[in-house]
């Protein structure tokens, strides 16, 4: 609200573990965006549809509650992207959103039922479509996905890239696209192979509460991508994730052969 962008991107994954009341709770916040005149533009991540560990937590207890279902998704977060697209794609959340008379940005949604971790074959007879109609007037295109296209990590690749992204990496390229913008791995890191870039944003609700601020040049080609984090609640977040990984770090060594000090070093150094 202060910065007032031309649009706020939310790459998927936009609850913690895709329970219906998180997701209404953000929807109410993401409201208070668009009614500030600053449009939102979301997709969706692999912890947002009927995802199997949607919990609800009272103290140390977690207990199953209602995850999102398709048609909710569809329902609450329509109107960000979605009902303002230049075109959308019948078998996913995929769309075109016309950022500017020059600039189109193209969610592709690789989270269906149908397929989850992959792009349908039918979303990228529609995307090839949509990139010769925009290379045909001159426009720049730059693609949003939640799982990643390039590899950010080569330990960390399958169930992090897109299934099938060398077809999609192909049809980019072919039509001139250089960047694409992902949230699936959770770091902040980005890589560029051969001319094309994949910018991982960290997550915004983890230590060290990342986001980032893209900037296109008056020559679209050209643009600047800025790493940022939150400057509130700091302090908590660092606690809390320090807290979370100390715990799932001990249960993972725990039943091992291991002395006591070698232990709490292990632990400390993860």
């Amino acid at each position: 609200l202060e910065t007032k962008p031309d649009a706020v991107l939310l790459g998927g994954d936009l609850t913690f573990n895709g329970a219906k009341i998180s997701h209404e709770a953000l929807i109410e916040k993401l409201k208070r965006i668009e009614e500030a005149g600053i449009p939102v533009l979301v997709i969706p991540g692999n912890h947002d549809l009927l995802y199997p560990y949607a919990r609800s937590y009272f103290g140390s207890n977690a207990r199953k509650t209602q995850a999102i279902s398709l048609s909710d998704f569809r329902e609450d977060c329509g109107a960000f992207g979605w009902e303002q697209a230049a075109a959308r794609d019948s078998d996913s959340f995929s769309y075109v959103y016309s950022l500017s008379d020059d600039v189109e940005l193209m969610f592709l949604d690789a989270n269906t039922p149908a397929d989850p971790g992959s792009i349908l074959d039918s979303t990228l007879t529609w995307a090839k479509k949509q990139l010769a109609w925009a290379k045909e007037d001159g426009k720049t295109v730059i693609t949003v996905t939640h799982q990643s296209l390039l590899a950010q990590n080569k330990f960390m690749t399958k169930g992090f890239i897109i299934n099938n992204h060398d077809k999609l990496e192909n049809l980019l390229r072919k039509y001139g696209v250089t960047l694409n913008l992902s949230a699936h791995i959770h770091i902040q890191h980005s890589v560029e192979e051969d001319g094309m870039t994949d910018i991982a944003t960290g997550c915004i609700s983890v230590a060290p509460l990342r986001y980032g601020i893209l900037n296109l040049g008056a020559d679209r080609s050209q643009w600047d991508y800025t790493p940022c984090h939150l400057e509130i609640l700091q302090q908590e977040a660092t606690d809390r994730f320090t807290t979370c990984m100390t715990r799932q770090i001990a249960d993972s060594l725990s039943g091992r052969d291991i002395p006591e000090e070698d232990f709490k070093y292990m632990v400390e150094f993860m």
